[in-house]
């Protein structure tokens, strides 16, 4: 999804950019705080 973004800019439809929104930056929050999760116990 970056270099159509980066590349494409002008091509890139809103609908796509939300879905991925709404579909993957909750999962990645999730993994991120896991991760923070796991450098804080060490």
């Amino acid at each position: 999804m970056r270099n159509y973004l980066i590349h494409d800019y002008v091509g890139t439809s809103p609908d796509i950019v939300w879905k991925s929104v709404k579909d993957d930056i909750p999962s990645l929050k999730d993994a991120l705080e896991n991760i923070v999760a796991l450098g804080n116990s060490a």
